[in-house]
């Protein structure tokens, strides 16, 4: 693997905060194993659902902050 910093963005169309969710359990799962962390902790869609996503290496220390946004 690279030792360049990683990030990772986009919209992934799955819940994250719903920790049921079969997608977002295999989604950490795979975030853990690859020590990987996704940043976005609070909602980003208008139905108040965590769906973009700012992913980085547990490593990496360039994101310091999340904002909320809104997708209207």
């Amino acid at each position: 693997m690279s030792s360049d910093k990683l990030l990772i963005t986009g919209d992934f169309n799955f819940h994250m905060d719903v920790p049921t969710d079969p997608n977002n359990i295999h989604f950490r799962d795979l975030l853990d194993t690859m020590g990987l962390i996704q940043h976005v902790k609070q909602p980003t869609h208008i139905c108040d659902h965590t769906l973009d996503l700012i992913t980085t290496r547990q490593s990496d220390d360039f994101i310091a902050t999340t904002r909320r946004c809104h997708h209207y």
